[in-house]
């Protein structure tokens, strides 16, 4: 029993001081395994290895395949840049019309009433539908008389109904009077759409059996943009615009607004 207490206060003094853990020391030496963190570690360094080593292969392969395209390229340099300089000096050479001509009409500004028309207005050559047939011409044999451009489309029957009035006008005043009609790219109308219509059967109707127009205009439309048909512009024998109107002034049943008779 003295043993057994003796024992057992031993064993509770022990208790009380908390868990007993073996020395370090003596478990490593008493162990035969290694920690769990030696081996992570060595895991890591092989891995780190391999990676750093296949990074290695992959960039010099870049680096190799660079310089082979470099070598290429510098030696091909002059060669390359010759070939593109003869391409486009060759270009140039066959097309100064068309630089030339998308230039000019870049340049082309609106005209307002009281402006005079530019000299160009007169020599720049347009593309006249005549009967079923076309010709180029400028405007110059118009020079010094009154000039109406007469704005119009295929469909526009207002357009259309005028024109016997204004050929009567033209007739009586062939000396001091020119009207131009003009249908410009913005009608989207081309010279098949414009001879179809003429000889159709409507036309016929409205007693339309010559018909003389300006068709696929892109420069007129620029020096005097528009917004409806029939549009008139007015141009004086001293080649000022004079005015714009949307209705034929050429026409012997119109009464002026506001003036009594």
């Amino acid at each position: 029993m003295k043993n057994f207490l003796r024992g057992g206060r031993g064993m509770l003094s022990q208790a009380e001081s908390g868990p007993y853990f073996l020395p370090a020391k003596k478990y490593a030496k008493s162990s035969s395994l290694k920690p769990r963190s030696a081996l992570r570690s060595k895991t890591f360094d092989t891995a780190l290895v391999h990676s750093t080593a296949i990074v290695k292969n992959f960039v010099g392969d870049i680096f190799r395949k660079c310089t082979d395209v470099l070598r290429i390229f510098n030696s091909n340099a002059k060669l390359l840049v010759s070939t593109i300089f003869c391409v486009l000096f060759s270009w140039s050479l066959v097309s100064p019309a068309f630089g030339q001509e998308a230039d000019g009409l870049n340049k082309v500004q609106p005209l307002t009433i009281g402006s005079k028309v530019p000299n160009e207005f007169w020599t720049h050559q347009h593309l006249f539908y005549i009967n079923g047939d076309t010709v180029r011409q400028s405007l110059e044999e118009h020079k010094g008389k009154l000039l109406v451009l007469d704005f119009w489309m295929s469909g526009c029957t207002t357009c259309l109904r005028h024109q016997k009035e204004i050929n009567v006008f033209k007739k009586s005043f062939a000396d001091k009077l020119a009207v131009v009609m003009v249908n410009s790219k913005k009608t989207k109308e081309n010279f098949e759409k414009i001879d179809w219509a003429v000889r159709s059967d409507r036309y016929k109707q409205l007693d339309i059996d010559h018909l003389e127009s300006i068709i696929e205009d892109t420069y007129l439309e620029r020096l005097f943009p528009y917004h409806c048909f029939p549009s008139y512009f007015w141009i004086n024998e001293n080649g000022v615009l004079q005015t714009h109107t949307f209705r034929n002034l050429l026409d012997n049943g119109y009464q002026a607004p506001y003036i009594e008779k």
